[in-house]
């Protein structure tokens, strides 16, 4: 592919980048494929001069490789390397910063239902890991990630990321019937990017969705959350609920009324 193409490779290494340039992919063997691509991303399309007028220039090249199948058991193994051109506004003058990244990935899918996955990312000076199970039933969905990612960690894309995190994700849910279904998610990290060092108390992101949803009828859904960033600088603590209820007067509920209660 030669010309206006993305790529998100992962959250350690290129979390998400639009470019102009060229990649290259290469199915060895069934389970075998290698990739090679490079370009510059001046975060927009093609235009005149558009490389010139963003704050920031993107050079970068590097290659992939995937044993196995992504929809099974995988291993990747990838190197990323380029530099970021900065302006500066205030005189005017252009600084770069060298990157690169080495990341070796894998998930390995026990049944058809439950998988396992572990990455590991350096940028050259610092690591990062992170490694969690999936679990994708007919009825339960589980997801739980364990991040640890040290502060001053750097990405290929420089764009914010989990820089400074290190804590537990859990995210689920739970059909119990066609109409009827619940979600939660519940994270316990540290965030040291961000932290007040006065305060020890750990970042607390909680919520839960109930949902009601039959055909041509009445919806419900409840939702409850509580998020605690009282450890970052100038965070605070949030508690709250709503009840919501819907009445749809088309089958594409382009049509509606509701009532909603926060109480």
């Amino acid at each position: 592919i030669v010309g206006d193409q993305d790529i998100m490779l992962s959250p350690l290494s290129i979390p998400y980048l639009s470019f102009q340039g060229s990649s290259l992919k290469w199915q060895a063997a069934e389970a075998l494929q290698l990739s090679v691509l490079g370009g510059v991303s001046g975060k927009k399309w093609w235009g005149s001069s558009v490389l010139d007028q963003g704050p920031l220039q993107h050079t970068f090249a590097g290659g992939n490789v995937l044993w196995g199948q992504k929809q099974n058991s995988f291993m990747e193994l990838s190197y990323m390397a380029g530099e970021l051109a900065t302006l500066s506004s205030q005189n005017a003058t252009l600084s770069t910063l060298s990157l690169s990244n080495v990341r070796a990935a894998g998930d390995l899918r026990l049944t058809p239902y439950l998988s396992l996955n572990s990455e590991l990312s350096h940028d050259g000076s610092l690591s990062a890991f992170q490694s969690g199970m999936q679990w994708q039933g007919k009825k339960l969905a589980f997801g739980a990630t364990y991040k640890n990612i040290p502060t001053g960690f750097r990405s290929l894309t420089q764009y914010f990321g989990w820089d400074g995190t290190r804590g537990v994700f859990v995210n689920g849910s739970y059909a119990y019937a066609p109409d009827t279904t619940m979600q939660g998610v519940l994270n316990i990290y540290d965030q040291t990017q961000f932290a007040d060092q006065n305060t020890q108390v750990a970042n607390l992101d909680a919520q839960v969705n109930l949902s009601y949803r039959p055909l041509n009828f009445i919806h419900g859904s409840f939702s409850a959350w509580n998020y605690d960033h009282r450890s970052i600088s100038g965070g605070g603590r949030t508690l709250g609920s709503r009840l919501q209820v819907e009445q749809p007067f088309s089958t594409d509920r382009s049509i509606y009324a509701y009532a909603r209660v926060n109480p």
